[in-house]
C-alpha cells in the first residue's frame, strides 16, 4: 500500500546542481549547500512531506563538489560515490536505480524528489507517478531539459534559484557584463534575410590576460576545450562555418557530464567573449533559417590554440 504519512526521500544529482549554480553565480559551493538546506524547510512547509532518505551522488574523488562532504553530512544527506570515466559520471544511472529500489521497497515514502534536471530521468518520473507516488523536480529553470519539465509539469517542478536568498544571487562577472551591454544596445543589432548574426559580445578580450580575468580557471579549461573542438570539426569537414545542430550533437560525447543547456550556456560563453558568432542562413529554397558557428580567427583564444 502507498504510504500518506508525509514521508520523502531526496535523491540529488549534486554534480548537476552544483554546475547550473557555477554557470550563472559566484560561489557556487555555498549556493549548492544553501538550497539543500532550504529545500529540507520548503518540502516541509508547502509540501508536507519530511525527507527519511536523502542521498547526493557525484564522483567524489576527483569532482568539485568534493569540498561538500561534510557539510553534506552535517544536512543529513549521506554522501554516495560513483565512479566516473572520461569524464562521463554514473550519478544518473545509480540516482535512477536507487529511485526503483525504493519506490518498491518502500511503501512508507509518499513523495520521491529529484535534484537534477537531465532528460534522463524522464523514464523514472514517469514510472514513480504510475505507482501513485507524488514526483517533485528541483533544478535552476536554465539547467533543466525542456522535455523534462514538460511532461513533469510545472506543479512538479521547483527552480533550485527560488531556494537561494536574493542576497546571495551574485552573478558571475560577465554575466553583469552581458546584461548591462545588452541593456544598452536593446534594438540596435540589424539583420537581414540572408545573415542575422546573434547578439553582439558584450566585450571582446584583447589577450589571454583580460579573458583570466573574467573567467575561473575550470571554466576556462572548458572554453579553450569546446574551441579546439569547433577548429577540429571544422578543419575535418573542409568547411569555414559550423553548422550549429550537428556540431551540439558532438559535444554530447566531448563534455557528457554536462546537460544539453549547459553546453549551449559554454557556446553562448564563447559567442559573448567575441571568439565566436551565431550567425541564421537561409534554409535555400525551403522555409526557416539554420545556425552557423563564426571563428573570430584573431581572437585571443583562437589564437592560443592554433598550431604556430
Amino acid at each position: 500500500m502507498v504510504g500518506t504519512n508525509g514521508f520523502a526521500c531526496l535523491l540529488i544529482d549534486l554534480e548537476n546542481l552544483y554546475l547550473a549554480f557555477r554557470d550563472e553565480f559566484e560561489r557556487p559551493d555555498e549556493l549548492t549547500l544553501i538550497a539543500l538546506q532550504n529545500l529540507r524547510g520548503y518540502l516541509e512547509r508547502e509540501r508536507n512531506v519530511s525527507p527519511i532518505v536523502a542521498r547526493a551522488y557525484a564522483p567524489f574523488d576527483f569532482s568539485h563538489t568534493k569540498e561538500l562532504i561534510n557539510d553534506l553530512a552535517l544536512l543529513g544527506i549521506v554522501p554516495v560515490h560513483v565512479l566516473a570515466k572520461a569524464e562521463k559520471s554514473s550519478a544518473d544511472l545509480m540516482l535512477a536505480i536507487d529511485a526503483m529500489e525504493l519506490l518498491y521497497k518502500r511503501d512508507d515514502i509518499c513523495t520521491f524528489v529529484i535534484v537534477g534536471g537531465d532528460r534522463d530521468y524522464i523514464p523514472v518520473l514517469e514510472r514513480i507517478r504510475q505507482s501513485g507516488r507524488a514526483a517533485l523536480v528541483v533544478c535552476p529553470r536554465h539547467a533543466m531539459s525542456g522535455d523534462l519539465r514538460t511532461i513533469i509539469g510545472e506543479s512538479s517542478y521547483l527552480d533550485a534559484v527560488e531556494l537561494l536568498p536574493r542576497e546571495k544571487r551574485t552573478p558571475l562577472k560577465w554575466r553583469k557584463e552581458t546584461a548591462a551591454s545588452a541593456k544598452e544596445t536593446q534594438g540596435s543589432i540589424s539583420s537581414t534575410p540572408t545573415e542575422r548574426p546573434s547578439q553582439s559580445p558584450a566585450h571582446r578580450p584583447a589577450s589571454m590576460a583580460e579573458i583570466t580575468e573574467l573567467v575561473d580557471e575550470a571554466e576556462l579549461e572548458d572554453l579553450k576545450k569546446l574551441m579546439k573542438l569547433i577548429l577540429v570539426f571544422g578543419k575535418d569537414r573542409n568547411v569555414n562555418e559550423v553548422w550549429l545542430g550537428p556540431f551540439l550533437r558532438t559535444m554530447n560525447d566531448a563534455f557528457p557530464l554536462k546537460s544539453h543547456q549547459e553546453r549551449k550556456n559554454l557556446v553562448n560563453r564563447l559567442r559573448e567573449l567575441g571568439a565566436v558568432d551565431i550567425i541564421q542562413r537561409p534554409r535555400g529554397d525551403e522555409e526557416g533559417t539554420y545556425a552557423v558557428l563564426t571563428i573570430s580567427w584573431q581572437h585571443p583564444l583562437v589564437l592560443d590554440l592554433l598550431p604556430e
